[in-house]
């Protein structure tokens, strides 16, 4: 069937159930979704039908592109999955909820969004104190998107500046994760991911 989506919806094909681990002996294990259920609800697909359009700033809160193809794999955010209209296993997700895409050429960030591995460090400091504190808002970018160009909010800015293989400093020290490392589908491992605007300090 060929479907023809409206401005900014993507289609995505979700056949996994994310209800078992596969070790690297090849043996696989059902395991209790119930426990820790965020870690373990669908996040990824392969897209079947992308919309034509973004329509900035009516459906989407950045100014981007759509650098989606049918037969791409995807990660998308699972709060939206879960909320999203479904036809079976077909998720109607606004293009705003894809995080990363994988091809033929790899794997490559969307939505400006930078896939990223958190690094702790601690403070340095000559004064004599029963604890030196670990701060965990620091992050090394591992795959980095196209900036967006702008945003709603216009105090937001993606600096073009921050790539791949920088080591940067967050407003906050959490932000979600794209895949889980129990059920690496589309990444090849378990990524933070959010937008240069989030950059506080890079080197």
């Amino acid at each position: 069937m060929n479907y023809k989506p409206k401005s900014n919806i993507v289609v995505v094909q979700v056949d996994r159930k994310n209800d078992k681990v596969k070790f690297d002996s090849g043996v696989e294990l059902y395991i209790d979704t119930t426990y820790q259920e965020g870690r373990h609800v669908e996040r990824s697909g392969k897209v079947v039908a992308v919309s034509e359009d973004i329509q900035y700033p009516k459906n989407i809160e950045w100014d981007t592109d759509i650098e989606v193809q049918e037969e791409d794999w995807v990660v998308f955010d699972h709060l939206i999955g879960i909320q999203c209209d479904k036809i079976d296993n077909l998720y109607l997700l606004p293009y705003s909820a894809l995080i990363a895409l994988k091809n033929s050429s790899g794997i490559k960030p969307l939505n400006g969004y930078l896939l990223s591995k958190k690094l702790s460090y601690e403070l340095k400091t000559n004064i004599e104190v029963p604890h030196i504190p670990t701060y965990n808002d620091r992050f090394e970018i591992i795959y980095a998107g196209k900036p967006n160009r702008s945003y709603i909010q216009k105090n937001w800015y993606d600096d073009p500046h921050i790539k791949q293989g920088m080591k940067v400093i967050t407003r906050f020290a959490n932000y979600p994760v794209a895949e889980y490392d129990q059920h690496l589908h589309v990444l090849d491992d378990e990524y933070h991911y959010f937008q240069r605007k989030e950059v506080i300090l890079y080197e």
